[in-house]
């Protein structure tokens, strides 16, 4: 497990979607979410070795979603959802994972500037970043709302209620010893060209604590996290998704609804409250 220089994969690295977020800033954000957007279907298209088609509307971006095993079809209808389908993903959670990519650093301000001081779990981030912008990203995170957020450091014990940013350049793995959590660094190969990424996360938070993890995924190019997301799904634990409305790119949130990993789809306003209604209502009812 050596660090990686650009002949061992670090240049694939370079392009796993941390460009289009500082362009963002500068350049025509409309023209250049229409070409993320395109770039990202075709993409996905190539990988099936079908043409690109129009995405089905027939579902409403912020309607939840339920899927059963094999397969798992997508939703044709607005039903309401048997409670009996979705009670095992009710909670308690131990933990709050959470992928994301193009567009990621806004909406993770977004997010967790609406979690409250008193917010009960840890929680772990994977955003596609380069090892520079790392420091400043966490920083900037810890000053948009009342939650301590830093950079994970290796052998950490997670603390609740603190957020946890994976480092530039390095995945980060959570490994379970008795009742403590642990952070661990990891270098590892990229997964889909990008280190870190959110299918090493999930995996590891999946092993760990089996359904008593809350997954988040937000906007970002690419299928990382989607077959994270769907091991956690399968593991009882619940998978939020942001919608396609709100996303800057599809990619990542799009991948993992195609998975069938998707508990619920949310545009960005409301994925706070969603998360927070999640860990309350576990507290409140321990048994459900």
């Amino acid at each position: 497990e050596g660090e990686m220089g650009a002949e061992d994969g670090e240049g694939d690295y370079t392009r796993c979607s941390v460009l289009p977020d500082l362009q963002l800033e500068v350049g025509d954000m409309g023209d250049l979410r229409a070409r993320l957007v395109e770039a990202c279907r075709e993409l996905r298209s190539a990988s099936s070795g079908q043409l690109a088609q129009p995405r089905s509307r027939e579902v409403r971006p912020h309607a939840p979603v339920v899927r059963r095993d094999p397969p798992a079809p997508l939703p044709t209808d607005h039903r309401a959802i048997d409670p009996s389908e979705v009670v095992a993903r009710n909670g308690p959670f131990d933990l709050l994972v959470i992928g994301s990519s193009t567009g990621g650093p806004d909406a993770l301000a977004t997010v967790l500037s609406g979690l409250p001081a008193g917010f009960r779990i840890p929680f772990v981030i994977a955003q596609h970043i380069p090892e520079d912008f790392a420091g400043p990203l966490a920083k900037r995170l810890a000053d948009c709302g009342p939650l301590k957020i830093e950079l994970a450091r290796n052998h950490e014990t997670m603390v609740p209620g603190r957020g946890y940013l994976a480092p530039g350049n390095m995945h980060l793995k959570l490994l379970r010893r008795r009742s403590e959590l642990r952070l661990v660094h990891d270098h590892g190969p990229p997964e889909h060209s990008c280190r870190p990424a959110a299918d090493p996360l999930f995996r590891s938070a999946s092993d760990a604590l089996g359904p008593r993890v809350l997954c988040l995924v937000l906007t970002g190019m690419g299928f990382d996290g989607a077959a994270g997301a769907r091991q956690i799904h399968d593991a009882g634990g619940r998978v939020l998704i942001q919608d396609e409305a709100t996303s800057v790119v599809w990619g990542m949130p799009g991948a993992a609804f195609d998975a069938g990993a998707a508990d619920e789809v949310l545009p960005l306003s409301e994925i706070a409250q969603a998360i927070q209604r999640a860990v309350e209502y576990a507290h409140r009812n321990p048994q459900a």
